[in-house]
This record gives C-alpha cells, sequence and structure tokens, in this order.
C-alpha cells in the first residue's frame, strides 16, 4: 500500500498553514474590532446623528469581521481532521509495511490510528484460545472475552486482525463456536455471541475479508438444511442488488421454506410502508447487509452476507420472485436471511416443523405473497364457522384440503 496525489510531509504543512491562519485571523479580526469601536466613540464625541454609530461594532458576525471568524473557528477543526486522517493513513501504511490487511477504502477513515500491539495482542489471544483445554466449565465464557477484544478494535485493526488469521485458525474458530449437543450447555456460541461477532466483523471488512469468513466462520450464516426434512443445497453468492424501492411485493414466490407467514407479513408492512425496506435494510458495500429487526421495542441489528441457500440447479431454495432474472433484486431474500439469522435458523410454523408439512399450490408450487396472504386471512374464517372449515379436510379424500385451501387455491403437503 502507498500513497497517491499527494506527500504526507506537504498534508502535515497543510495543518500547520491551517492553524497559523486561523491565529492570524483572530487577531486581525481583534484589531479591526478595536478599530471600528475607536471609531464609533470618535463619531459620537463629534455628535453623530448616524443609525449606525449607536452602538458597538465589535459583533464578530458583522459585515468586517464575518470571514475572519469563519477562518478562525473553521480552520483549527478541519486542520484537526486531516490531521487525524493522516495519522489514520501512516499507520496502515505501516500496518502494510509489516504484513497486516489493510482496507484501502477506510484508509483515509477520520478515527483513531490502528494500534498494532492491540491487533497482535487479540491475535495471540485467539491463538491462545484455540489451543485451551476449557475443562468441564465449556467455552461460552472465553469465546465472550474473544467477542470483547475484537469490539475493543476500531475497524482498521478489525480488517488487520481477520487478515492476520490463517485458514485454519478461521476453522479451528469456526469449531469452537459451534453449539455442542452434549450434557454442556455452555459450549458454542450463543445467538445473541453470533450476532454480536457478525455484526462487529462484516460491515468493516473488505469483500474478499467477507468471503474468506463467508468459506470458513461458517457459524455465522443460519442453518438450512435441518428443516422439515433435509434440503440439500449450499450458500453461494448471487448477483444482483437490492432492486428499487419501493420494491415490488406482488411477484414474491415462497420457495421451497414454509415461511408464507413471513412473506405474508413483510408483504403488508411495505404495502403500508413503501419505504420501509430502505428504512431498515441497509447495504454496506462490501458484500454484506444489515436489517433492523426489534425487540421488545428496541432495534436489534442483524448484519449477514450476499451469500443465499441455492440448490444442485442453481436456483434459490426459498424466498424469490417469479420475474426475477439470475441478476434479480435481492431485497426479499436478504430479508429472509436476517431473518434467519435473528431466530437461529432456517424454518417453518412450529406447528409444520413440528408434523414435517408445508404449503403449495395444487400443482405442488411455491404459493405467491397474494396467496400466502388470502390463505392467512382465510384460515381465520375457517375457525369462525365452528371450525368446520377445517372438518372439510376430512370430506376432501383426494388432497385433504381445508376450507381456506379451496379459496385460496393451496393445499398441504408432507415434507
Amino acid at each position: 500500500m502507498g500513497f497517491v496525489g499527494f506527500e504526507p510531509d506537504r498534508v502535515r504543512k497543510l495543518v500547520t498553514a491551517l492553524n497559523n491562519a486561523a491565529t492570524d485571523a483572530y487577531g486581525l479580526s481583534g484589531d479591526i474590532a478595536n478599530d471600528l469601536d475607536e471609531a464609533t466613540e470618535l463619531m459620537r464625541s463629534m455628535g453623530s446623528p448616524g443609525p449606525g454609530w449607536s452602538t458597538p461594532w465589535s459583533s464578530p458576525g458583522d459585515y468586517y469581521r464575518g470571514a475572519l471568524t469563519t477562518v478562525a473557528q473553521g480552520a483549527p477543526e478541519i486542520a484537526a481532521e486531516i490531521g487525524r486522517r493522516l495519522n489514520h493513513l501512516l499507520a496502515c501504511e505501516h500496518l502494510a509495511a509489516d504484513g497486516y490487511a489493510v482496507n484501502a477504502a477506510t484508509a483515509f477513515d477520520d478515527a483513531p490510528p490502528p494500534d498494532e500491539a492491540k491487533i497482535k495482542a487479540a491475535v495471540d489471544a485467539l491463538h491462545a484460545f484455540l489451543t485451551a483445554d476449557h475443562g468441564f466449565n465449556g467455552n461460552q465464557d472465553d469465546l465472550q472475552r474473544i467477542i470483547d477484544l475484537v469490539g475493543s478494535l476500531n475497524p482498521a485493526e478489525r480488517q488487520a486482525f481477520v487478515g492476520a488469521l490463517t485458514d485454519a485458525d478461521l476453522t479451528a474458530w469456526n469449531n469452537q463456536a459451534q453449539s455442542a449437543d452434549f450434557l454442556l450447555a455452555d459450549n458454542g456460541m450463543t445467538l445473541d455471541q453470533i450476532h454480536a461477532l457478525s455484526g462487529l466483523l462484516l460491515p468493516f471488512l473488505d469483500r474478499a475479508q467477507v468471503e474468506r469468513l463467508a468459506k470458513s466462520l461458517t457459524v455465522l450464516e443460519p442453518e438450512f438444511h435441518d428443516l422439515e426434512t433435509d434440503v440439500p443445497g449450499s450458500y453461494t453468492w448471487w448477483p444482483g442488488d437490492l432492486g428499487d424501492n419501493p420494491p415490488d411485493v406482488n411477484a414474491l414466490t415462497q420457495g421451497e421454506l414454509g415461511d408464507c407467514w413471513f412473506i405474508a407479513g413483510l408483504g403488508a408492512v411495505v404495502r403500508q410502508d413503501p419505504n420501509f425496506v430502505a428504512q431498515h435494510l441497509h447495504d454496506n458495500g462490501n458484500g454484506t447487509y444489515t436489517v433492523t429487526f426489534y425487540r421488545d421495542g428496541k432495534p436489534v441489528p442483524i448484519t449477514v452476507d450476499g451469500t443465499l441457500p441455492t440448490n444442485t440447479n442453481g436456483s434459490k431454495l426459498f424466498v424469490g420472485n417469479s420475474g426475477w432474472a439470475a441478476t434479480g433484486p435481492l431485497w426479499a431474500a436478504i430479508y429472509e436471511k436476517a431473518f434467519a439469522s435473528y431466530l437461529g435458523r432456517y424454518g417453518a410454523t412450529p406447528g409444520k416443523m413440528a408434523v414435517k408439512i408445508r404449503v403449495v399450490t395444487p400443482d405442488g408450487g411455491p404459493i405467491s405473497y397474494g396467496r400466502a396472504t388470502g390463505r392467512f386471512f382465510a384460515d381465520i374464517l375457517s375457525g369462525m364457522i365452528c371450525y368446520i372449515g377445517y372438518l372439510m379436510v376430512a370430506f376432501d379424500k383426494e388432497q385433504r384440503r381445508a376450507l381456506h385451501d379451496h379459496i385460496c387455491g393451496t393445499r398441504v403437503v408432507k415434507r
């Protein structure tokens, strides 16, 4: 990493010149104020009736001193910011020379300069954690200490920290972070810890580092294989962007996941507030996205990368859009992934998960947003008429459809 377009020494001189200009402007402004006030007193003593001489002219914002006041007050702030950014850039260049990863996009940030000692301490702490015997107490507290260390690093230090880890380090960290289904309940990261680590790392890395984490630190990805039945597929990077605002909810399709309730709810919110997605879904510009949910009225930001569950044919497994090309808008799929991360995994409603069923169209295809919404309200109707709507299942020998399925053209199938 090197400098292009300016020289650090000349930038330092600019900082000094701005500070000197502020000092000179302040002094000159004071001299002018004194001269104006003396002139005011002189005119008064001569009995001048002019209204402009009734009070002293020493206000910092007057016609004669306004520009000088702006320089005196603003130049030190500008000089200080340039100095901070230059110190950050020089520290990043030093890190790069020592072999650490540096994100060029953030090298000139207005932030404290990265501290190589802090980065090395964090890397050493992780290595010690990975080789430690955590005993019968489990590793959850130790995992939290690592997360706290990452949180104490600024963005440039986090980039360098991840860059200093080998693929073997990341894999070992991932193994330690996986929840254990043993007698010990305090092994592996909790859901809140996963959310915290994702939020501390993903938005601040460059795209190459994000892709490394997507491959090796898979604990940050919500699980989707253990659904009603196993779904073959893998996470794949999808091209495209989030799409236009407001988004089109009419063409949404459910895919292989029994979350019609989620699609219907999301669509209803967007219809009520077309700007909802733009206000709650942020593109971090590095292949990651942050979606804001709420818990007890308080915002809960969830950050995920842009990989999406994909089947063996190369199609999205879950929420999609019947009109999308391969590069179509991704907003609904990203929102669904963030919600899965918020809950801990992809999955259907608890009832459907228990009995292994899903809702489809009569020909077995995924249901649309409109059908999902209609079925939700039609389901209420089935219950309102003394639950007769549900009893219709017993008389529909072919497809076992309830009243709300007949109304909306859907059926429930086993997975």
